[in-house]
């Protein structure tokens, strides 16, 4: 219930330490208060999950993602209330971030490619020969069959297959300036076996696990 103060900006009591005197935290008076809302569930549905501020999702990430018992295995042995709440936290966490990296992510291209507008498919080439020769052979005949001006040939995305290896390299003989980079689902691969790793993540991927 902390958590979900923290998401809804509530904000916590300050208690004396009974040892020390000093005051401390206590987010257990406003978990109360909030619980005892009738609205309190349709707040949670209503919740703007696209303007939470960059300081809350700091502080939830740092905070309570990475912490053991904050796992759906773990709060569901509280209770099913528990565990749908722990799963709300995740969920808006998770919202706001991808909305926070696809703006990122689009800023960044608008940037790197400001005089683009538009980005066209040609058209999908079925091959027989799937040899590194024959691959590179099919593309390079194809993109200038549009009469395109190979001049801004700069880029060339893939898989990692050894195969494809073989046809970038080719490629890249004929137009030195088309630069390798991994396609989209291979980085993405890529990064979500690698971040798993991280405890934080790892909880966030958690529902989307495959056993």
């Amino acid at each position: 219930m902390a958590a979900v103060c923290v998401i809804e900006d509530v904000k916590p009591d300050r208690i004396p330490d009974p040892s020390t005197g000093r005051k401390l935290i206590d987010y257990w008076g406003p978990s109360k208060r909030i619980l005892g809302d009738m609205n309190f569930l349709q707040s949670l549905k209503d919740f703007d999950k696209d303007h939470i501020k960059t300081e809350i999702m700091v502080k939830i990430r740092k905070d309570y993602l990475p912490h053991k018992d904050f796992k759906p295995h773990v709060v569901a042995k509280a209770s099913s209330a528990a565990e749908e709440l722990e799963n709300d936290i995740v969920k808006f966490f998770r919202h706001s971030f991808n909305k926070l990296y696809q703006y990122n992510a689009n800023k960044q291209l608008k940037e790197s490619l400001p005089e683009t507008d538009a980005i066209d498919f040609l058209e999908f080439i079925y091959v027989e020969n799937v040899s590194a020769e024959a691959l590179a052979t099919t593309k390079m005949k194809h993109l200038l069959s549009y009469n395109l001006d190979m001049d801004k040939f700069i880029g060339q995305g893939f898989d990692g297959a050894a195969v494809i290896s073989g046809a970038r390299k080719i490629i890249a003989e004929n137009y030195p300036r088309a630069k390798f980079v991994h396609c989209v689902a291979q980085v993405l691969n890529l990064v979500l076996a690698l971040s798993s790793e991280v405890p934080m993540i790892e909880t966030v991927l958690e529902p989307y696990k495959v056993s």
